[in-house]
Formats: C-alpha cells, sequence, structure tokens
C-alpha cells in the first residue's frame, strides 16, 4: 500500500506562517485584502456579463456574492491580525508540587476577556477538564496532573474562543519520586575524567567504575520499594567538573554521583542537598618520584612540600585546604598555584611547571604518569576529612530519605571497595 500524505492547502500554510510570525498578519493580511477586493471587482464585472441574463435577481447574485466575500476576507483579517495568549513555558523537566501555568495576553479594551487552560495528557486514558480562569488573572495552578502533557491556553469572550495560545510541550512531576515510578527510568548525573579507571570510565565497550555500580545498586533496590516496585532502566548523563554538582536542580536528572565532598557551602551555592556520605577519603600529593628522592613511604609531610610550588583546583575542597594553610604562617615558603581545571593541573604535572597537586586522595592516582606516585597528605592543619555524598535538588526530599537508607546499610562495604578500587589502580599505574 503507498504511503499517504496529507496535503496542506495553501491557506493553512500561510496561517502556520503567520501564528509562528506574527509580524507577517499586517503585510499578509493587506496583501489578503487587495486581493479581496480585485477579486470582488473582477466578480462584478464577469458577473454581471453573465448575471445579466438573469435580470435583477442575478445582479443581486453577484453584489451578494461580492459582499460576502469581502466581509469573510475582512474576519479572517481580522482574527488573524488579533494577539494571541503567549504562555511562559516550564523548564523540561520540571519538578513542582503546585505547577503555575503563566501567560502573557492583551486585552481588547472593549472586550470581557475569560480564559481556559487546557491540558492533553500524552496518555490518552488520562483525560483533564479545561481549567476556568477570570478575567485580567493570566495564570493559573493545575493540581494532580503530572507526566508528559502539552498545555495551551484559549481567550475567550462570551464563551467563544477569540485566540489560542500556541500549545507547548510539558513534563512535570512532584518530585524525583514520582517520576522514577512513573517512567520505570533512572537518571543519574556522572563525571568521567580521562585519566581515571576507577570512578566512571569507558572500557570493554560500556561505562564503568565505582560511581556507576552504586547507581546500579541503589536502582535495584529502588526497585524493591512499595512506591515504585517495577524493574528501573538507569539513564547516565554526563556532566563537567565542576557542573556535576548542582546538576540536579535543573530536574534533568534524579541525582549525581561523582565523589563530591559534602560541603554546606556547596548546597548553598548550588541549591542542592546532599546524601548521607557513603565514603570518606583525605587529602592526597601526586608527584614527579624525582621531585622528593628516595624513601618517600606511604605518605608525604605537609613540611616536605616547603619550597616546592604546588597546584591545586579551585573547585575542590582542597582550596579551603590551601586557604587555612596560608594562615597558618609556618607554611610560608609553599608556593601555591591555582588551576581550572584538572586538564590544566594535569598539564602543569607534565611540563614540570609544579612539583606536586595538591587532590583527593582517591582521586589523585587520575593524574598518574610512569616516574610519579600518589601518597597520603599528614598535615596538622584542622580540617575534617572529605565525605562523599550524592546530589539531589532540593525539592526531592523524599528520594534522598530512601537513598540514604541504602547508603546506611551498605557504608561499610562501599568503603572497602573503593578503598581496594583505588589501591589496587595506584600500585598498577606506580608498576608502569
Amino acid at each position: 500500500m503507498a504511503e499517504s500524505h496529507s496535503i496542506e492547502s495553501p491557506v493553512e500554510k500561510i496561517k502556520s506562517l503567520i501564528l509562528e510570525y506574527p509580524k507577517l498578519a499586517l503585510p499578509v493580511g493587506v496583501l489578503a485584502a487587495l486581493i479581496g477586493l480585485a477579486t470582488i471587482f473582477k466578480t462584478l464585472i464577469d458577473g454581471f456579463m453573465w448575471a445579466s441574463q438573469w435580470g435583477a435577481f442575478g445582479v443581486l447574485l453577484v453584489i451578494g456574492g461580492s459582499i460576502g466575500v469581502l466581509w469573510i476576507s475582512m474576519w479572517w483579517i481580522n482574527r488573524v491580525l488579533r494577539p494571541r495568549p503567549k504562555i511562559i513555558p516550564f523548564p523540561k523537566p520540571y519538578f513542582s508540587k503546585s505547577p503555575t501555568v503563566q501567560w502573557e495576553y492583551d486585552e481588547p479594551e472593549d472586550t470581557y476577556v475569560t480564559y481556559e487552560v487546557l491540558v492533553t495528557s500524552h496518555n490518552p486514558e488520562i483525560i483533564h477538564p479545561p481549567i476556568p480562569v477570570p478575567n485580567r488573572m493570566f495564570y493559573a495552578e493545575i493540581r494532580d496532573v503530572y507526566g508528559t502533557m502539552d498545555i495551551a491556553v484559549n481567550a475567550l469572550s462570551n464563551g467563544k474562543v477569540l485566540r489560542a495560545s500556541q500549545a507547548f510541550q510539558a513534563e512535570i512531576y512532584r518530585n524525583a519520586l514520582q517520576r522514577i515510578g512513573r517512567t520505570g527510568k533512572l537518571c543519574v548525573a556522572v563525571h568521567a575524567d580521562p585519566g581515571e579507571k576507577v570512578f566512571c570510565f569507558y572500557g570493554n565497550g560500556n561505562w564503568q567504575g565505582f560511581d556507576i555500580d552504586l547507581a546500579h545498586q541503589i536502582a535495584r533496590e529502588l526497585e524493591q520499594d512499595p512506591e515504585i516496585q517495577k524493574p528501573l532502566h538507569v539513564e547516565f548523563q554526563f556532566y563537567p567538573w565542576p557542573e556535576v554538582i548542582g546538576a540536579p536542580r535543573k530536574f534533568e536528572v534524579d541525582f549525581a554521583i561523582a565523589s563530591m565532598s559534602i560541603s554546606q557551602k556547596r548546597s548553598e551555592s548550588e541549591h542542592i542537598i546532599f546524601s548521607e556520605p557513603y565514603a570518606e577519603s583525605s587529602l592526597g600529593i601526586v608527584a614527579a618520584k624525582s621531585s622528593f628522592g628516595d624513601g618517600v613511604g606511604t605518605a608525604i609531610d605537609l613540611h616536605r612540600l616547603q619550597g616546592k610550588t604546588v597546584a591545586y583546583h579551585k573547585a575542590t575542597t582542597a582550596a579551603n585546604f590551601v586557604e587555612k594553610v596560608k594562615e597558618n604562617g609556618q607554611y610560608e615558603d609553599i608556593r601555591f598555584h591555582m588551576a581550572d581545571n584538572n586538564h590544566e593541573l594535569r598539564e602543569l604535572l607534565q611540563n614540570s611547571s609544579v612539583q606536586a597537586v595538591l587532590y583527593d586522595y582517591h582521586r589523585a592516582y587520575a593524574f598518574l604518569e610512569p616516574g610519579m606516585f600518589v601518597r597520603y597528605l599528614e598535615h596538622d592543619i584542622p580540617v575534617a576529612p572529605d565525605r562523599y555524598g550524592i546530589t539531589f535538588a532540593m525539592i526531592s526530599t523524599r528520594l534522598r530519605e530512601k537513598v540514604n537508607a541504602i547508603l546506611t546499610a551498605h557504608r561499610k562495604d562501599l568503603g572497602v571497595k573503593l578503598e581496594e578500587l583505588v589501591h589496587n589502580q595506584i600500585a598498577q599505574s606506580e608498576s608502569e
């Protein structure tokens, strides 16, 4: 059977073009009026030639038909020129317990205008009645409406539609937990470091690592939750550092896993909330063996950095540590260099612009190359060890509670697994 195609009429094409580009309405309207008048005159001239055979009835028929064509043309022009409601779209997707549709509309001064909000769910089994809105009220709260839907607004006069807005597609849920339960999909933000082979890396044809395994473990246990009770597909979205920290606040992901240190400052600046900690890490040093000679041991004391240039990432907890070191006063001979990103840190170390990089111990091995080592940093600066946490949007408190329960139940095993992965990778890198 041949594939059928719907043919859009020239009038429909012109109408669609005007709806998309309202500024074309006036010139197109004027052109349509001129064509309409030309048609009327042509009709009158041609009409009288054959209408004259019918006498007075024929003349009246031609005049009436011409007036009808003119009236229809003016009605269509007036309708096209009339402004239409313009909806302020939601971000997609959008989390809200009480989503509110807002729009703009230039109400005619001589017309009493009311509105109705039309919500059309993509699930054909769900029917939402129109939501009436009074005059001069340009917003409406839509309750118990969740999932993927199309939203439009009609401007009404005496119950008849004056103008209709363009529909926009929205995806609305109360929170991440509801989206997971309805879609059967767990969206997780992760960060992949090119030099990393423990937390998140690509190998053997798929993404793997501690962060990937942790996301799948959380998904398996959420599948058994009474509010979900369905298989979950895990979808990973990749973000650069430090954007991955605040990724959940955009509602595109349910949470983010990237060995992020729990910090009140980060919570406030990124507008997110952290889970309970699932692992701890101290600061570490990655450096060329030639910079420290023999007898390095299992740790580097902060005093051994005197007289050396040490780089650090401006968006990690190492930056806070550096500030405290500078305030201490007894380490004035350490020259600190702030880097904007990991790529810059790696280049500084490779070309010997710095003698060491100060970084989170569990991730410091990502900078390892032949002739380098990673060691714990021993110091007397009063700082607590970094505690890794998962970030959530502030509205996703219920999902956070469930994930917290999972992390608490497996915290010891997660810590042991992470230590083994890191030590194995360091041993492998140093032996190469």
